[in-house]
């Protein structure tokens, strides 16, 4: 890889690695489980506070984020993996801010992934104009 870029989902931060040799972007499963924790309505408790005397932040006393603008299904498709193995794969069209810029790009979910995502060739070339 040849550099890392930092890209937000609806004012969330990630560092994306750059490989400018692969045509496809490539995401991890974890990066979309995140998400859909974060989207799951919680149990809010009946007081007001935020943080506990504790000072542990409980997950129940936070709202959860609409993040269903930001991730759509475009299906599954078999495709070469980072790990250079073919499989079918699941495929989203992910709404991004990088660098000032909003992009919508499709992104292979890639399980072989050591980190949250990998944005290709096609992507950069997207980003440079």
């Amino acid at each position: 890889m040849q550099n890392e870029i930092y890209v937000e989902v609806r004012n969330v931060g990630f560092g994306f690695g750059v490989d400018a040799k692969r045509k496809r972007n490539y995401v991890h499963p974890a990066f979309l489980s995140f998400f859909s924790f974060a989207a799951k309505p919680y149990h809010m408790n009946t007081s007001d506070e935020m943080v506990p005397d504790d000072g542990i932040i409980h997950l129940e006393n936070i709202e959860p984020m609409d993040f269903s603008e930001a991730f759509h299904f475009c299906g599954k498709q078999l495709v070469l993996c980072h790990d250079k193995k073919l499989r079918i794969c699941r495929m989203y069209r992910i709404t991004f801010e990088c660098e000032g810029r909003v992009q919508a790009l499709p992104f292979v979910v890639d399980k072989s992934l050591t980190i949250p995502g990998l944005l290709g060739k096609v992507a950069i070339e997207i980003l440079k104009k």
